[in-house]
């Protein structure tokens, strides 16, 4: 009867401490997730800022159509549709 106690016991304690320490290590992910979440979401709202005042910029079509500058606007345009995919 004793044995069966002790046994009883120590089992309890196992798992409570095995229970503990998964909690703190969820909580701990959760915190990061979140971390992670605000970027996505502040980095979303910076593509679609820069998208807004790209397509201000180039509504005469003056940056897409100048051979110096043009390659780097367009260039800037499909990194953003890339960005965009993947979001």
């Amino acid at each position: 009867m004793i044995t069966s106690i002790i046994i009883l016991i120590l089992s309890t304690l196992v798992l409570a401490f095995t229970t503990m320490n998964l909690l703190k290590k969820v909580e701990k992910y959760e915190d990061s997730q979140e971390k992670y979440q605000k970027s996505y979401n502040n980095l979303t709202k910076l593509i679609k800022v820069a998208e807004v005042k790209m397509t201000e910029l180039d509504t005469k079509g003056t940056f897409s159509g100048d051979d110096e500058i043009g390659w780097f606007f367009n260039y800037l345009k499909e990194v953003q549709n890339e960005i965009k995919k993947t979001l």
